[in-house]
């Protein structure tokens, strides 16, 4: 089963009308596709440190490729996901985001398979205002690559931050929160109480597990 299509169970059972969503990492993925079909339901959407390796587009993939050396995906986590001057100034929370990484390490880092394909007509189809968070030193999704998604989804805004890598959210977590909150104040005027969901990169490594869980609370409700 599709991962946005997990997300709009889970949102139907929990009697939730129209939401905003902030995601980031793999997260930006089952944001966006959900998105393609569902924009009626949401009232804005932030992606952080987004790289869309399923984004079928020549333009894309090459400079995808061109961004990574051989090798990068073996390198530490931390080494590809903060930036070189958090990494220097701040060691605690250096080590802090490591062991939180291994914590949520599952077996199956990738699940399901995404409801649409991913590519400029796709993408176009999102009719919602959606904000994009790049950090300027972000090796695994630079701000060239989100700025190349950002052109071709309507109503979209970018953020570059500076000297922050992938993890923006936790190297800036008060910028990064003070964004969000003033991208998704100007745009609540399409719902009076709108609710807000998080997506990281665990729900899709955990959605196998959502399915079970919402496949038996509807067992035992009928």
């Amino acid at each position: 089963c599709a991962l946005p299509i997990y997300l709009a169970a889970l949102m139907d059972f929990l009697g939730v009308g129209k939401f905003a969503i902030v995601a980031s990492a793999a997260g930006c993925t089952i944001t966006l596709d959900y998105a393609m079909d569902h924009s009626d339901r949401l009232t804005a959407i932030a992606v952080a440190g987004g790289s869309y390796g399923e984004l079928d587009e020549p333009e894309y993939q090459e400079i995808s490729k061109s961004s990574r050396v051989k090798g990068f995906d073996e390198m530490p986590g931390y080494f590809r996901e903060l930036g070189p001057s958090y990494r220097a100034a701040n060691l605690a929370g250096t080590k802090a985001w490591d062991e939180l990484e291994h914590k949520a390490l599952s077996g199956n880092r990738l699940g399901p398979k995404n409801a649409n394909k991913f590519n400029w007509t796709t993408l176009a189809r999102i009719k919602v205002p959606t904000l994009f968070i790049a950090g300027g030193a972000d090796l695994a999704a630079p701000p060239t690559m989100m700025r190349l998604v950002a052109s071709h989804v309507p109503n979209a805004k970018m953020v570059v931050m500076s000297d922050v890598g992938h993890s923006t959210y936790w190297e800036l977590p008060d910028l990064f929160n003070q964004t969000i909150l003033d991208f998704f104040s100007a745009h609540k005027y399409a719902c009076k109480k709108p609710e807000a969901v998080c997506l990281s990169s665990s729900f899709r490594r955990q959605s196998h597990e959502l399915a079970r869980i919402l496949n038996g609370q509807w067992r035992t409700k009928s």
